[in-house]
C-alpha cells in the first residue's frame, strides 16, 4: 500500500469512527485543505467547524459554539465573509443568513 493510500484509509477510519460519535454531523477530511470539517447543528442554526485533526474536530463538534474557527458570520451583514483559514481565497463560506456556500 502507498502512503496516499495509506493515508486514505486512515482518514476514511477517523471519518467513520467520528461519524459513529456524532451520527448528527456531516463529517469529512478535505483532501485540498488537509483540514478536517462537520457541519453540526447549534442553537442558532447549522455550524461549520474546521480542525487540524480528528481528535480536535471531536471537540469542535461536542462544543461547536465556542470553537474559534472558521468565526460565523453574524446574521445581517450586506456581504457574506469568506472563511480562508489555510483555505483558498473564495473558497467555501457561511451566508448571513446561515446558509453554507461554496
Amino acid at each position: 500500500m502507498t502512503t496516499v493510500a495509506t493515508g486514505e484509509a486512515t482518514a476514511a477510519s477517523a471519518v467513520r469512527e467520528l461519524r459513529a460519535r456524532f451520527p448528527a454531523a456531516v463529517v469529512w477530511f478535505g483532501p485540498f485543505t488537509g483540514r478536517w470539517w462537520a457541519m453540526v447543528g447549534t442553537d442558532h442554526g447549522p455550524r461549520l467547524v474546521e480542525a487540524i485533526t480528528p481528535a480536535e474536530l471531536g471537540r469542535a463538534i461536542a462544543s461547536p459554539a465556542a470553537w474559534p474557527w472558521p468565526r460565523p458570520t453574524p446574521r445581517g451583514d450586506a456581504e457574506p465573509e469568506r472563511h480562508s483559514r489555510g483555505g483558498r481565497p473564495g473558497g467555501p463560506g457561511v451566508l448571513p443568513n446561515g446558509v453554507w456556500a461554496w
